[in-house]
């Protein structure tokens, strides 16, 4: 059992820094995935999602070619948003106060889950947002994104009316797939 637990860790840390590597090769373009999830399983969310289409995150993608040129980087397809297909299983929930051994088991938990149900499409992104929608009603739950595995969870709101917030909230989570 040791050697087959010692070669998922290798597995995990050669993956980790690959990624971490890739992170920065803005040269080649970074594709962001993002893909939608009815968090709340409700009738109105469902709808919601139905109305979401690649423009309704162009201005993240308008937003991050400003910031990349203002910084130096001038390239016209430096970061590409794309929508993927709906996912129908919920990721692991974000542990509350975690320790540091439960939020890497947790961050193993969620690589598992993110592996077993994104969708293959011809979409192979860099980072993959799962951007998990709630009735606006709620409270507004954490949101994390990894920087080791690209990946991270959004907690939004399926609310026309918040459409600007939780573009912020995205862009806020991609950041810090960059290691921001």
């Amino acid at each position: 059992a040791l050697p087959i637990l010692l070669l998922i860790l290798l597995s995990v840390a050669l993956t980790a820094w690959r990624t971490s590597v890739r992170a920065h090769e803005w040269g080649v373009g970074q594709t962001i995935g993002l893909y939608p999830i009815n968090a709340d399983g409700s009738a109105a969310t469902a709808v919601y999602l139905k109305t979401l289409d690649e423009d309704s995150f162009r201005p993240i993608q308008k937003y991050m070619t400003e910031e990349m040129r203002r910084h130096g980087i001038d390239m016209p397809y430096a970061l590409s948003v794309q929508l993927g297909p709906e996912i129908s299983k919920l990721p692991p929930p974000i542990p509350e106060q975690a320790s540091w051994w439960q939020a890497a088991l947790w961050s193993l938990e969620l690589r598992w889950w993110a592996w077993r149900n994104t969708p293959k499409t011809a979409l192979v992104p860099k980072v993959r947002l799962y951007l998990l929608y709630h009735d606006a009603g709620q409270t507004a739950l954490d949101s994390a994104g990894l920087a080791k595995g690209r990946i991270g969870l959004v907690n939004l709101f399926a609310d026309k009316r918040m459409a600007g917030s939780n573009l912020v909230v995205t862009t806020h989570e991609m950041l810090h797939t960059f290691g921001a």
